[in-house]
């Protein structure tokens, strides 16, 4: 593991290195997508996908951050996600709710629901807009 983790801070740089001064976007789009069809391909269970997909996030904000990107959004849900099984679908807005949360809590980015968050179950929906809340007066 020791040795994946160097090759890719090593790669990491070198990507870095390739950046133009005053050529980073202001603004990146992300879909996270393809967690469930990761885990799969390597044998988990489609939560462990969607939670190693989360546990990406933070690390993507920081790359971002560091690059000079003023904001970053990112579509954690389609519409069509709605119609997965009720207990896949679950676990994944339970996994969504959490990231948001820990995001939140850092108090390092401003955080901002976009979409049709009246589309999902109240208490997810309840536990999104709570943690976004006390950022909302934040630059």
């Amino acid at each position: 593991m020791a040795g994946r983790n160097l090759v890719y801070e090593l790669y990491e740089r070198r990507l870095a290195a390739q950046i133009e001064p005053g050529r980073v976007p202001g603004h990146v789009g992300v879909i996270l997508d393809g967690n469930r069809r990761w885990a799969r391909t390597r044998g988990f269970g489609t939560a462990q996908g969607h939670k190693r997909g989360a546990d990406k996030i933070e690390e993507f904000l920081g790359w971002a951050e560091a690059a000079g990107v003023r904001v970053v959004t990112l579509w954690l849900l389609s519409t069509d996600n709605l119609a997965r099984d009720p207990a896949e679908l679950s676990s994944l807005l339970d996994i969504i709710a959490h990231a948001v949360g820990e995001l939140a809590s850092t108090g390092r980015w401003h955080l901002r629901l976009v979409g049709a968050v009246d589309l999902l179950p109240a208490p997810v929906a309840e536990r999104l807009r709570a943690a976004v809340a006390p950022g909302e007066d934040a630059p």
